[in-house]
């Protein structure tokens, strides 16, 4: 009866482990429990203009549409957390909408960072994104925003301006250091009471744009052999 017993426990060990291997997605690593599930809305503001930080230019045609959204969240350490129930950890909306509709969120978030319209080395870097990436990964690929948005047309960006949420107003020669947004109070248990309590979010273009135009007259050049002197 004791042989029996102890026989029996070890199956019970063996069904237990045999489910956690389940439980792991062998192509995009390990799955976010579902128990661990919040719900998180948010409310763009930026239509209809957008501007970059610190800048007082005029908006031109088109460039403040949505295309895409990414929302990536972070624990309170900067670490990218998971989706439950889920092998992914960024939420792509493709919509034009400025409140989408709630989203599935870890109760471990605490911190939210929201990027539109992202091309190139941005892109990538968000697709690349996994269970060891953090925002100063992120943020690194943030230079790497590809030119063609600036070199184009200034007054219609038909595939809209890489933007990305942006902290409080601060003066063009300041440093951002609190570009995440703080969601720690902003969790809720149902889609309906996330979509009532919206989390407000800010975009700004990662781009500010440089109209020149040719002198009337033609362009005039210094005497010979005058240089220009660039310092920091």
């Amino acid at each position: 009866m004791k042989l029996r017993t102890i026989f029996m426990s070890m199956l019970v060990i063996a069904a237990l482990t045999s489910c956690n291997n389940d439980d792991v997605d062998h192509h995009g690593g390990p799955q976010m429990a579902d128990v661990d599930v919040a719900y998180l809305s948010i409310k763009i503001e930026t239509q209809p203009t957008t501007r970059a930080s610190g800048s007082t230019e005029r908006p031109g045609t088109n460039e403040s549409d949505l295309k895409a959204l990414y929302l990536i969240t972070f624990d309170e350490h900067g670490m990218v957390v998971g989706i439950p129930g889920t092998t992914n950890y960024v939420t792509m909306l493709s919509t034009s909408s400025t409140t989408p509709e709630a989203i599935k969120v870890s109760k471990n978030a605490k911190q939210l960072l929201v990027i539109a319209n992202p091309d190139g080395m941005l892109k990538n870097a968000i697709n690349s994104i996994s269970v060891t990436s953090s925002f100063s990964s992120i943020n690194a690929a943030i230079t790497g925003t590809t030119k063609n948005e600036v070199i184009d047309n200034p007054n219609s960006i038909s595939k809209g301006f890489t933007m990305i949420n942006s902290g409080p107003d601060e003066e063009a020669e300041g440093k951002v250091t609190n570009l995440l947004i703080d969601i720690s109070n902003s969790l809720k248990d149902n889609e309906d009471e996330a979509e009532a309590n919206r989390v407000p979010v800010s975009l700004e273009r990662l781009a500010a744009k440089l109209d020149l135009q040719e002198k009337p007259g033609g362009a005039t050049t210094k005497q010979e052999g005058a240089s220009f002197t660039f310092g920091r």
